[in-house]
């Protein structure tokens, strides 16, 4: 959920999320795989992000990077936010293939 320093929603109209790992941050593009997102409460501001089966799939056992950026777009020179950072560890999983730690 987006905020701003009052704990208040903030509108989050004409904004753009994207989001990616890496297995160093310094790795050029492409990412090994991108977040998908969906807006689940615009009146909230309450932004989901996922990745498939599929995608987690193709990760192997190991420590990765990660981030999430925002992009306002209504703003005027674009303001752009790295709202999440940081590194994900993906492990065996029991149950279902490979499982992501952030």
């Amino acid at each position: 959920q987006l905020a701003n320093s009052g704990s208040s929603s903030i509108d989050i109209t004409g904004w753009s999320f994207s989001g990616s790992i890496k297995e160093n941050y310094t790795d050029p593009d492409p990412a090994l795989v991108y977040f998908s997102h969906s807006i689940v409460d615009f009146s909230q501001s309450i932004v989901m992000f996922t990745l498939t089966p599929t995608q987690t799939g193709t990760l192997t056992k190991g420590m990765y990077y990660y981030d999430i950026i925002a992009v306002n777009y209504s703003k005027v020179p674009d303001e752009v936010y790295r709202l999440l950072q940081g590194r994900a560890k993906v492990s065996p999983g029991v149950t279902d293939g490979y499982i992501i730690d952030f």
